[in-house]
C-alpha cells in the first residue's frame, strides 16, 4: 500500500513535513511508485492544516512528480484521510491523465453532492446504498452530458472499491457496499452497465475531460 506521509493522527517531523519525493527518480516499477507516493498535509501560519495534496513519482513524465491538490476534502474531517489514502492507492498504477480525470470527476460531482446534502461530520459509515441511490438521482438531474455522468459514477466506484480494499477503512464502511452503475434515464429494473474495457474507458475520459477541466478551480 502506498504510504501516507504526515497524516493528522501522526507526529510531524518539521524537516519532512510537506517534503517532495526525490527529483532523481527516473525508472520505477509499480511497487516503487506506490512506495514513494505520499499524502502531504500542510499547515498554515495558525498551525491548522490548510492544504492536502497527493504526490506520485512519474518515471516517464516531464516532471519528477505529479501533484494533485484535494484540499477541498478538508471540509469533511472524517472523510479527508480515507479518501486521500484511497486515491493515492488507486492512482499508483494509473497514468497522470487518468488520475487528473477521475479525481477531477470526484471533485466536480461527488464532492458538491456532499456539500449540498451532508454535514461536516459525515463519515464512511454514512455512505450506504440509499445514499448512493440519492447521489445517482441528483446526478441525473444535472445538465451534463451522459458520458460525463457515467464517468462520475465510475469514479465513485473506483473510490468505493479501493476503500473496501484497505482493511483500515473497510472496517468503517457499510458491509458489501457496491456502486450499482446505471445509465441516465434507465429504470432500476433495467440492466446496469457491463464493465468497460480500456478503450471504452479512454473514450469516456476524452468525452468528459473538457467538461471536468472547465469546472476545476485548480
Amino acid at each position: 500500500m502506498a504510504k501516507i506521509a504526515d497524516t493528522p493522527s501522526r507526529k510531524k517531523s518539521g524537516s519532512r513535513f510537506g517534503q517532495a519525493p526525490s527529483a532523481t527518480i527516473v525508472d520505477l516499477s509499480l511497487a516503487a511508485v506506490a512506495k514513494n507516493a505520499s499524502v502531504v498535509w500542510e499547515k498554515g501560519d495558525s498551525g491548522k492544516i490548510t492544504d492536502l495534496k497527493l504526490r506520485w513519482p512519474t518515471p516517464n513524465g516531464l516532471a519528477a512528480t505529479q501533484e494533485i491538490k484535494i484540499s477541498y476534502w478538508l471540509e469533511f474531517p472524517l472523510l479527508s484521510e480515507p479518501i486521500a489514502d484511497a486515491l493515492l492507492t488507486w492512482g499508483a498504477d494509473k497514468t497522470e491523465r487518468t488520475r487528473i480525470s477521475v479525481i477531477g470527476a470526484l471533485r466536480t460531482h461527488f464532492f458538491p453532492y456532499f456539500k449540498e446534502t451532508s454535514n461536516p461530520e459525515v463519515s464512511l459509515a454514512d455512505i450506504d446504498r440509499a445514499w448512493l441511490a440519492e447521489f445517482r438521482a441528483w446526478l441525473d438531474k444535472k445538465d451534463i452530458k451522459p458520458a460525463t455522468s457515467s464517468h462520475a459514477m465510475f469514479a465513485v466506484r473506483y473510490l468505493i472499491d479501493t476503500l473496501k480494499s484497505i482493511p483500515k477503512w473497510k472496517r468503517s464502511m457499510v458491509p458489501n457496499l457496491k456502486v450499482q452503475h446505471t445509465t441516465r434515464g434507465l429504470k432500476k429494473s433495467q440492466t446496469p452497465f457491463a464493465p468497460v474495457d480500456a478503450s471504452t474507458f479512454d473514450a469516456m475520459l476524452k468525452a468528459a475531460e473538457t467538461e471536468v477541466a472547465e469546472t476545476m478551480a485548480y
